[in-house]
């Protein structure tokens, strides 16, 4: 995948983020950032292990990771595509969609930006939503690893042209 293509479904799928218009936020050149940052706008796809996920992970035995590894075996403790989505936040695509198919992979950023990061987490600016992405939540007070990310996808957000 190239960085056009995952622009290109950044441009598409990315209007379907729940952001509030107040925030200022596009949702489009969002998700671009992130893809920016978890995959160098989709050169490197290749799925990364996420040993949190797998049998024995602090992850492993949660619902609905549990019933994936279960199913799906290792495959199940990776992420995958541009946006290196994991099976488990993925809800409704498997890991070979996610792993073939960067639309079915976009879609899944899109499902489970609105239903958790902006649903449950209640993230509303840019460094929420980016801290959440990261980390599975924001803080005032954010780890160095998370404010390298929230920094980055900002330089991403910043300099992408969609």
């Amino acid at each position: 995948m190239n960085e056009d293509e995952v622009l290109a479904l950044s441009k598409v799928y990315g209007p379907l983020l729940h952001i509030l218009d107040s925030s200022g936020v596009s949702g489009a050149k969002f998700m671009a950032a992130i893809a920016g940052c978890e995959s160098n706008f989709g050169q490197n796809t290749t799925p990364r292990y996420e040993a949190a996920y797998d049998v024995g992970g602090k992850y492993a035995e949660n619902p609905p990771q549990n019933e994936l590894l279960a199913h799906w075996g290792k495959k199940a403790a990776y992420s995958y595509g541009p946006w290196q989505i994991l099976p488990c936040n993925a809800i409704g695509f498997t890991p070979d969609e996610l792993f073939t198919d960067n639309e079915k992979c976009a879609l899944a950023f899109v499902g489970f930006f609105n239903r958790y990061i902006v649903g449950i987490r209640h993230a509303l600016t840019f460094d929420e939503m980016a801290q959440t992405y990261n980390s599975g939540r924001f803080t005032e007070q954010p780890a160095p690893g998370v404010q390298r990310y929230v920094a980055d996808a900002l330089h991403y957000y910043q300099s992408v042209e969609l």
